[in-house]
């Protein structure tokens, strides 16, 4: 099921919406790689909380949702770097714009 922003940003943290957000479409595809990698490691550490974790965690048993919304934008972000690789790799065979 679809969500909305407003429902993201009511059950997201500043942090976590911002890197949701960075993650959508009209974002997505401006970031370079160096900030393609900061935001894989962002939501990495939102999803996999650190030592201080146990409250994060106990935090996202409750909110499925908020795991299932950040673990898609880690995808999106891994995705689009894996796609700048391969147009390096090979130049001229991206998407046209």
């Amino acid at each position: 099921m679809p969500i909305s922003r407003k429902q993201v940003r009511q059950l997201c943290s500043p942090d976590e919406y911002e890197v949701y957000s960075a993650s959508l479409r009209t974002r997505l595809p401006q970031l370079p790689p160096t900030e393609l990698h900061t935001y894989i490691q962002r939501a990495r550490d939102l999803i996999r909380p650190g030592p201080k974790g146990a409250r994060a965690a106990r935090k996202f048993r409750r909110t499925p949702r908020k795991r299932d919304l950040l673990c898609g934008a880690l995808s999106r972000f891994e995705g689009r770097l894996v796609t700048l690789a391969r147009e390096k790799a090979h130049p001229g065979t991206g998407t046209p714009k």
